[in-house]
């Protein structure tokens, strides 16, 4: 009778029957009361007293149309009172529960299910979208009725466990809306907090029942499949992807290799990623870890604990696909997870991608497109697997790549090979004691990794012959290599870091001839290499270069160095210029350098004694307009620059409009109220004018008869005079 009653007051239209029920008000709360206390005997009478016999059909579907009204009823009465919600559902579920063990294939529980979903999602909006209006103590309320509500769902759900064949779809958008909840309300952090604590904590319960459940993987696959047809929320999908591969991996399920080998969870995880990966941001996070570190562990995880070696050629060529995309999230995502597979499995799957990224680069125009972010990451990428390779295999990449192919590549090769880290061990050797300085056991274990092609005559002969040929190409290939600047400050960078090295065990011819190919490099270097010669200069002082009577032609190319260096215009070369003149004259044993150094230049004479004596070196009239020079510089990107704006034709400046704040004020009065005119006429059409409508409705009339006399009259006067 209640439902029936409710059904036909909202059948009721307020326009013809308002006026009645304002009359007997109190009468309808009467009945409503009375109605609700009859509710409730009934109810529980239906849990104590009435019995229906599961061996009926007849009693089966009694029961399932009791329910089904039962239901009808909560959904009405669940915005009235939280606590009459409660009472509500604590009713129907110790119902539910007195023959669900007998019957639970046959308990209708979709509309149970699809009440209790569109309850949670009222109350995540309301929270969500009105935190401005809710105060604290409503917003705590709103959250605690959702939390019980959830665990209704989750009591029926595992009340019919295996039996929610058809309720899966239910299942599923409430797993969705839980793991996406938190990302509606944006950065605030109280109500995020709120929300996983009362409503999200819940998800990983309800995804406890189904992470085995082989349906329920089904049904989450069709759902990934029509994913662009309906409206999924897709940010959710990726999580609950995402935490049962978890759970699978966590719990070492017999049915993990199963389900790994029909449902392809890394390409929907992914390919999800590649859709809302942007909208993640770094606030986010996944059962309290950051969310993007979860998506690498998890994925990196699962392939360990699941794929085997057939199948990992297909999750490779996903990976590599995906790695060359067009979005760049998705591309540093697999990113990580190839340096991961190379960190955790065997050297030759590293070699393997490796090799490929070179034979990917290796055509690369890189003339036409460096600064791509296919590029930029596919060089990074490289640059890191290259660390996790041995030795031998080091030697391998570089006698296949690094001598017949594009500069570039060996670029990036040496760049990987380098930041591989020193083993500590191969610098015990070359320390003579422990209680040497620290200092120069640090910098003997920063090049250890050299000692044994110095010892090596015919290494060293190679490398005099790879430093000559290196100043050479950087000299003539300046401007058109590849890589431009980037690739030949790498380039000289690296051989100056060496050349200290290898320069005292070279004769002094060959030391004459690298002296000359450095000075001649100076003239074509910038900022960077000057600097970095000067440090090379020092660093061979510091390494014993041996100069004696008979090697009068290589002080002679040092000083010439010095002088070059010590005459730049650049304060800051000429700094760390006379730093290193300093440190080399008191390194060596020949102090004839010093004299050849003075008698080279007059301004380097003078600037050398400015120093001696402690005073400065440079005007400060000549800083001050170096400094203001630098000042003036703008930088244009180099598109711009190709961009050229030709405007010949003249315009004439525009004219200020004139405005009357007051006429705008009274038009655009007028227009607002014609057009919420035309919205009431539109409305009218299929509705009745409400009947405490009509007296405001006569007197908005009034007040713009008055107004339209007054106009009107007024106008009159003007043409009559």
């Amino acid at each position: 009778m209640f439902h029936d009653g409710v059904i036909y007051f909202f059948s009721c239209s307020e326009s013809n029957y308002g006026h009645y029920f304002v009359t007997c008000t109190d009468i309808l709360t009467a009945l409503f009361r009375n109605s609700y206390e009859v509710y409730l005997k009934y109810l529980r009478a239906l849990e104590d007293k009435l019995y229906f016999s599961c061996s009926f059909e007849e009693d089966i579907t009694l029961l399932n149309d009791v329910m089904d009204k039962t239901v009808a009823i909560i959904e009405i009465v669940t915005g009235l009172d939280i606590k009459t919600a409660a009472e509500q559902w604590k009713s129907y579920l110790k119902v539910n529960s007195k023959y669900a063990e007998k019957i639970r294939d046959r308990l209708n529980l979709l509309r149970p299910l699809s009440v209790l979903l569109c309850n949670i999602q009222q109350i995540i909006n309301t929270v969500t979208t009105n935190k401005e209006v809710l105060d604290d103590k409503t917003r705590t309320r709103h959250l605690k009725l959702g939390s019980f509500i959830l665990k209704i769902f989750i009591k029926l759900c595992d009340l019919h466990k295996g039996f929610l064949d058809d309720c899966l779809s239910l299942i599923l958008e409430m797993l969705l809306l839980l793991y996406s909840c938190s990302k509606n309300c944006g950065n605030d952090g109280l109500i995020n907090q709120e929300l996983d604590t009362y409503i999200c904590i819940g998800g990983a319960a309800l995804l406890n029942q189904f992470f085995e459940d082989e349906h329920f993987f089904r049904e989450l696959h069709n759902l990934f499949i029509r994913r662009m047809e309906l409206p999924v929320n897709q940010f959710g999908m990726h999580n609950v992807v995402l935490i049962a591969m978890k759970k699978l991996v966590v719990s070492q399920s017999k049915a993990i290799h199963d389900l790994s080998a029909k449902y392809p969870f890394i390409e929907m995880v992914i390919t999800l990623y590649n859709d809302v990966g942007l909208t993640i941001g770094t606030n986010f996070l996944l059962e309290g870890k950051d969310m993007y570190m979860s998506t690498v562990s998890v994925l990196m995880a699962f392939i360990l604990s699941t794929v085997s070696a057939s199948q990992y050629i297909q999750i490779e060529k996903l990976l590599f696909e995906c790695f060359f995309s067009f979005n760049c999230h998705t591309a540093l995502l697999v990113s990580d997870i190839v340096c991961l597979i190379a960190r955790f499995t065997n050297e030759s799957i590293c070699l393997e991608m490796v090799q490929y990224l070179c034979e990917t680069l290796m055509f690369w125009q890189v003339h036409l497109d460096t600064e791509r972010p296919e590029y930029v990451i596919a060089s990074a990428t490289l640059i890191r697997l290259c660390k996790f390779l041995t030795e031998k295999s080091c030697d391998v990449i570089s006698d296949k790549y690094c001598q017949n192919y594009a500069s570039h590549l060996s670029y990036l090769l040496a760049r990987g090979f380098c930041k591989r880290k020193p083993i500590p061990t191969l610098a015990i050797p070359d320390v003579s004691s422990l209680k040497e300085d620290y200092n120069v056991f640090v910098n003997k274990l920063k090049i250890s990794g050299l000692r044994k092609y110095v010892e090596d005559k015919c290494e060293t002969h190679k490398m005099y012959k790879m430093l000559i040929a290196g100043f050479n190409t950087t000299i003539n290939e300046k401007n058109t290599s590849e890589l431009g600047c980037s690739w030949n400050l790498f380039l000289v960078n690296q051989l100056l870091r060496i050349l200290p090295i290898f320069l005292p065990n070279l004769s002094n011819t060959q030391i004459i001839q690298v002296l000359s190919g450095l000075h001649d490099l100076l003239k074509h270097g910038n900022t960077s290499i000057r600097v970095a010669s000067a440090n090379c200069l020092q660093k061979s002082a510091e390494n014993k270069l041996p100069l004696d009577f008979e090697s009068k032609d290589v002080c002679t190319k040092i000083a010439d160095l010095y002088a070059t260096l010590l005459a730049d215009e650049d304060p800051l070369i000429c700094q760390e210029a006379v730093e290193s003149y300093s440190h080399f004259v008191a390194n060596t044993d020949n102090k004839g350098i010093n004299t050849l150094v003075l008698n080279q230049d007059n301004d380097v004479q003078e600037f050398l004694t400015l120093f001696q004596q402690k005073k400065i070196t440079i005007k400060p009239k000549q800083r001050y307009l170096l400094l203001f020079h630098n000042r003036k510089f703008i930088y244009y990107h180099k598109c711009l620059k190709k961009i050229q704006l030709v405007d010949d034709i003249p315009y004439p400046p525009p004219k200020k409009l004139k405005h009357n704040t007051e006429d705008d004020f009274v038009q655009s009065s007028f227009c607002s109220i014609l057009k919420e005119i035309k919205l009431v006429k539109d409305y009218l059409k299929s509705h009745e004018l409400p009947v405490n409508s009509k007296g405001l409705l006569k007197a908005i009339g009034n007040e713009i008869d008055e107004i339209r006399n007054k106009a009107f009259n007024e106008e009159t006067y003007e043409e009559f005079g």
